[in-house]
């Protein structure tokens, strides 16, 4: 497989890419853009391609840029950027654990976001801020598994296994809340409903910018351990041996993933399945594993998310569902698909 060296001024974000993972994330890259256009020009109320353009860079006709720009643009652009930072999240958590079936929702994230939104909703409190509640509650969940994962030595494996014991813990609770909402929070137990599978149709613009500037930050802080991570594909002891700091490596990276998951989450809702998928995707695209296929992940993610989106609001019509069922009908059937086959390494 032939290899192009990209050399920048840090040499952490130095690599040797393979053409053919180039040449996969420059079509990803150029799919996702034609999907952006066209996904913002057609619905309801459909705009010629030349004119969406123009909306976009706010140069149309004032009809075109409000529908466009207004109410169109935010829930694509979000999808892209919540599809990205799943993706990445998944792919970090997939190379950590050098377990194809792991993903951020292991860990609490998604549950602990879950029961103080729910919570909210249910009290009915104001919507806006309905995703910092959501993204103190992911954290809080995030900083227990934390303390009780380092309270004597970080282990992927204890980490996991303590993740999956909270998910559980509060998994019940969320069920508690619903199940003994009293006679008005029963009128909000719909959106309470939507928001638990996870939705976009509530996107303004602070809330795609909260996104981009999440996954602006975090993508180059993940990516600069990406050669550490690399070695740690050789197995703990020895990627001790050559050096890297394993303990701190591991707290480092699950803690930016889980907090790129967490804004996510928070953001519209915990969206099954495209952490999880996404990585993998990409591995069989790129042809393959650790760090180098998170980019083209993250292209994936994006654009998966995006088509997801908007097969739940105009193929199903003429009710529209939350793009999470669509994501869980697309993602389950390759889950099982892996449990069938048995998969057990990346990459294979």
């Amino acid at each position: 497989m032939r290899r192009v060296s990209v050399r920048v001024a840090r040499p952490e974000f130095s690599r040797q890419i393979s053409t053919r993972s180039v040449t996969v994330l420059l079509v990803v890259l150029a799919a996702t853009t034609v999907a952006i256009i066209l996904t913002t020009a057609y619905g309801d109320y459909s705009v010629p391609l030349n004119r969406t353009v123009e909306a976009i860079l706010g140069n149309g006709d004032p009809i075109d840029t409000l529908v466009i720009r207004d109410h169109r643009l935010p829930r694509v652009l979000m999808c892209v950027l919540v599809g990205a930072a799943l993706a990445l999240s998944g792919g970090v958590f997939q190379t950590l654990t050098r377990n194809p079936l792991a993903a951020p929702d292991i860990i609490g994230v998604t549950q602990g976001a879950a029961v103080v939104a729910v919570w909210m909703i249910l009290r009915g409190l104001p919507e806006a801020v309905l995703p910092v509640g959501a993204f103190a509650g992911a954290m809080a969940a995030l900083a227990v598994v934390a303390v009780l994962g380092v309270r004597r030595d970080l282990s992927m494996y204890r980490l996991i296994l303590i993740g999956i014991g909270l998910n559980t813990l509060i998994g019940a609770a969320v069920t508690y809340l619903i199940a003994r909402a009293n006679a008005v929070e029963r009128e909000r137990l719909n959106l309470a409903e939507q928001w638990l599978v996870g939705s976009t149709s509530a996107t303004t613009w602070p809330k795609v910018g909260i996104a981009a500037g999440t996954l602006a930050l975090l993508t180059p802080a993940i990516l600069s351990c990406g050669r550490s991570l690399n070695t740690l594909q050789l197995g703990d002891d020895l990627g001790a041996a050559l050096g890297v700091p394993i303990r701190r490596l591991q707290l480092t990276t699950v803690s930016l993933a889980a907090l790129l998951a967490a804004v996510a989450v928070s953001v519209t809702g915990p969206i099954g399945f495209v952490a999880f998928v996404s990585p993998h995707i990409a591995r069989r695209l790129t042809g393959t594993a650790g760090v180098a296929s998170l980019p083209t992940a993250m292209g994936v993610g994006g654009l998966l998310l995006l088509i997801a989106d908007y097969a739940a609001q105009r193929v199903l019509e003429p009710s529209q569902l939350p793009v999470g069922y669509v994501t869980i009908v697309l993602g389950a059937p390759y889950l099982l698909y892996l449990l069938v086959r048995g998969e057990s390494r990346m990459g294979t």
